[in-house]
């Protein structure tokens, strides 16, 4: 279970049982997001519809729905994806503000087209939902 993250370190803190605990990195955990809503896709049978679960893979840069079909995992580009609040992202592709580029936060709300993001150490950050993906 993962019990918090360690922002100095840059890894999450990971209680293995019995008192025993582990630091792990971001890119060796997998976020599974409860209740993310699928939008605007050219399949009008799954918008609005509610996954069971759903992880980021880096590699295709695609949500991995389930629960949405009958034939299985379903794959979503990030815009096509609503995070539920308090779910922890990472941004990407910020071409105004690239430094914020690889930093971890939280959503806080959605807005229209775009989360809005705390950040440690910065003012709520307004982003489109493709830069901001579960980590």
């Amino acid at each position: 279970t993962i019990d918090q993250w360690d922002e100095a370190r840059g890894r999450y803190v990971v209680s293995l049982g019995k008192g025993v605990s582990l630091a792990v990195r971001t890119q060796n955990v997998s976020q599974v997001v409860a209740e993310a809503r699928v939008v605007g896709t050219s399949q009008p049978q799954l918008n609005g519809k509610v996954a069971a679960a759903a992880t980021f893979d880096r590699a295709t840069k695609r949500y991995r729905m389930e629960g949405l079909t009958s034939k299985g995992v379903v794959a979503l580009k990030p815009e096509n994806v609503i995070l539920p609040q308090r779910t922890r992202v990472t941004i990407q592709d910020v071409i105004s503000r690239p430094q914020l580029n690889g930093r971890a936060g939280s959503i806080r709300d959605v807005e229209g087209d775009r989360y809005v993001v705390d950040l440690p150490g910065e003012a709520p950050l307004k982003v489109r939902f493709h830069a901001a993906v579960a980590c």
